[in-house]
């Protein structure tokens, strides 16, 4: 399905506050409404088929992603919850068998701090706190929103900062404890790939929590600050493709710690690949496994996380025929971005698109009153 159609921000100024006050009165994206909310085009669809429209339309990448819960955000939410569990009870296993060995495991393969208890119970609660922060953003994400668990305290007033924060908790004691055994093994490369991709997530995490923080949102939310975007433009130029995939500091988030968790599954099946006794086997396949599922859920972040453009189409997502007819046009292309704009003039297919646009609701609008 092709992205929703937008009209040139110049052009256009009455065209949006007409579509803006129907859209309100309709039951639109206001400012109490939660992100996922704010990231929907359209008024919020009812059926079963308009929540799926409704998801394509608002994709801005990984279109071809199975649809599962109301919205991506929440989709992508509960792949971190199972992913969570799982990195939670993983560590389990080896605890045990520290006490009741039943892996086969020659001295001369043994990691030491795989042999350490410490080791595991650290992970375990470390999967303690990202399955919290997984749950968290599960209701911050869910239309309509819930109400914070922990409105009154400052830095988790949100659940979405709630989540942020916990999933920071959870990978930053990975550092120094990882660096500890580089200090006595540097020669183990499973310890650098340890300190390495704590050191990524601790940044990620970082920027989740940077970008959560309800200051840092623009009016009514709908879209996180530039602190990154200057940045790319000066490097890539400002109608570059990367500029629309990395529009603000949420969205740059979003595909770090996508990339991380690439990175850290293939580094998994790697060590996998090398492991030299039972116990590593096991460990570096689970870690595959929970790996590939937070990269599903980053991946449902990414493509959900994009900000609808400034001017939102008043789409009833439950009617068909509209949908229909508006990818019927010939040339009918989106608008992505304002950042794509020629300067000093409008964005591509403006005045055409309005023109198109209003066509279309007066045909729907006729035919109805027939």
């Amino acid at each position: 399905m092709s992205s929703v159609v937008v009209a040139s921000q110049k052009s256009n100024d009455s065209f949006v506050s007409n579509v803006s006050s129907s859209s309100s009165a309709l039951g639109g994206t206001s400012k109490s409404k939660c992100r996922a909310a704010t990231l929907q085009t359209g008024r919020p669809a009812q059926t079963l088929a308009g929540i799926r429209r409704q998801i394509l339309l608002s994709r801005g990448s990984f279109e071809g992603l199975p649809i599962g819960a109301s919205n991506d955000l929440v989709t992508g939410s509960w792949w971190f919850v199972w992913a969570s569990l799982l990195s939670a009870l993983i560590p389990l296993v080896p605890l045990v068998d520290i006490y009741t060995p039943f892996f086969v495991t020659p001295d001369e393969t043994e990691l030491k701090a795989f042999s350490q208890s410490v080791t595991w119970f650290l992970l375990a609660i470390s999967g303690v706190f990202f399955t919290l922060g997984s749950y968290a953003f599960v209701r911050a994400f869910e239309t309509p929103s819930k109400p914070p668990l922990l409105p009154n305290y400052k830095h988790f007033c949100t659940d979405e900062l709630l989540g942020a924060w916990f999933y920071l908790f959870a990978v930053l004691p990975a550092i120094p404890y990882s660096m500890v055994y580089i200090r006595f093994r540097p020669d183990r490369l499973v310890y650098w790939g340890t300190l390495v991709c704590a050191v990524v997530f601790s940044i990620g995490s970082a920027g989740f929590v940077y970008t959560s923080y309800p200051s840092h949102h623009h009016e009514g939310g709908e879209q996180h600050g530039h602190l990154i975007l200057p940045c790319i433009e000066c490097v890539f130029g400002k109608k570059s493709w990367v500029c629309y995939h990395l529009q603000n500091d949420w969205l740059v988030a979003c595909w770090f710690c996508f990339w991380s968790t690439a990175l850290m599954t293939f580094g998994s099946w790697f060590l996998l690949i090398c492991a030299e006794n039972d116990r590593q086997v096991f460990v570096f396949l689970t870690g595959f496994v929970d790996s590939f599922l937070f990269l599903m859920g980053s991946a449902y972040f990414c493509a959900g996380s994009y900000p609808p453009p400034d001017h939102l189409i008043d789409i009833d997502h439950d009617d068909e025929d509209i949908i229909n007819e508006l990818q019927q046009h010939e040339g009918f292309q989106p608008v992505l971005s304002p950042l794509f704009e020629e300067e000093g003039g409008e964005a591509e297919g403006g005045e055409e698109t309005e023109k198109k646009v209003q066509k279309v609701h007066e045909e729907h609008e006729t035919s109805e009153e027939d």
